[in-house]
């Protein structure tokens, strides 16, 4: 609700909105209040996207040239890695009664386990007309180094000697992956549909494809976007394979909304348990949101990580799945 309605308010020739559920039904659990009709969210923090004045985020647009094209790159702004710059124009929505005038910027980023200060600063000299949608200024900041996924809160406050406005957004910093260049040389990329693109620049050592030169190889990882039979053959003799099966391919597969009418199931598997996922679709998963599912009643002998049930027919299907294959380990994912 948050993402959609600070997006609505970016757009300077959408004059208004209509939150079209206001009260939960067992068929939509979208609305601003409960079945009850209490309200689902704190009311302080409802009115920081849903109030005359709104704050509100846009990133920059990047792109890079790639295929001999100039290609616009779809970045995921809610997650990074350690060190990774965080760079978010802020823009002001104002439509309320005063001009806001000589107005004031705070920000600060805070760890959220503790509320311990990262970083902080602010921006002066603002001023707003009543019914303008404007970009206010832009921050930089260099996400802290962790250890494990942690989250963090970026909190703002616009005020001038009248009125304040505030708002605020939680992210992810990640660890920054750590292979030794020994390692690297036992992970092989096969990737004809470029899933993995870019990767390589992360880990140049990274064998790619070498087993159809050299029929010796054995690695003993293979991130692949097609399921072959010298994949089957490593998984035999112990490699770890993990395939990512974006549409038709070795498994069976449907199109099933990812947000809409469908309850997403975290398993207790060591992969899930690393990713920061807090039992729920949150904002975090934005980047990694799929409408392809496993079938699950034709997948072989597995242990379910991540799986979808259907609220209207209650079917169970599988985004993310391990399988033992001889002395091997198969991990899949849509």
């Amino acid at each position: 609700r948050k993402a959609v309605l600070e997006l609505v308010r970016t757009y300077r020739k959408v004059s208004g909105y209509v939150l079209t559920s206001i009260r939960d039904t067992p068929l939509a659990t979208s609305a601003i209040f409960d079945d009850f009709g209490l309200p689902k969210q704190n009311p302080i923090k409802l009115r920081m996207f849903n109030e005359s004045t709104v704050i509100v985020l846009t990133w920059d647009h990047r792109r890079d040239w790639i295929n001999g094209g100039d290609r616009l790159l779809l970045g995921d702004h809610h997650n990074f890695f350690s060190g990774e710059l965080i760079r978010p124009h802020f823009l002001v929505s104002h439509y309320g009664a005063e001009v806001m005038v000589d107005s004031t910027l705070q920000w600060k980023l805070l760890k959220f386990e503790d509320g311990s200060l990262l970083d902080s600063g602010e921006i002066n000299a603002i001023s707003c007309f009543t019914g303008e949608v404007k970009e206010i200024g832009i921050v930089e900041v260099r996400s802290p180094d962790v250890l494990q996924p942690t989250k963090v809160e970026f909190i703002v406050e616009l005020s001038d000697c009248r009125n304040s406005v505030k708002n605020l957004w939680e992210f992810y910093i990640f660890p920054i992956p750590s292979l030794s260049k020994e390692e690297q040389t036992s992970y092989l990329i096969d990737d004809p549909l470029g899933i993995f693109l870019g990767l390589e620049s992360w880990f140049p050592s990274f064998k790619k494809e070498v087993y159809q030169l050299n029929g010796e190889y054995q690695p003993k990882v293979v991130l692949t976007s097609v399921l072959r039979q010298e994949h089957m053959d490593f998984l035999s003799r112990g490699c770890k394979v993990f395939y990512v099966q974006r549409g038709e391919g070795h498994f069976p597969v449907k199109k099933m909304p990812f947000w809409r009418e469908s309850l997403q199931l975290f398993h207790n598997h060591p992969l899930m348990c690393a990713f920061p996922h807090e039992n729920h679709t949150g904002i975090a998963l934005l980047g990694l949101a799929t409408d392809t599912v496993f079938e699950k009643q034709a997948l072989p002998d597995h242990t379910s990580i991540m799986e979808r049930l259907d609220a209207r027919k209650f079917e169970l299907d599988s985004y993310l799945f391990e399988a033992s294959v001889g002395s091997g380990k198969l991990v899949s994912s849509t």
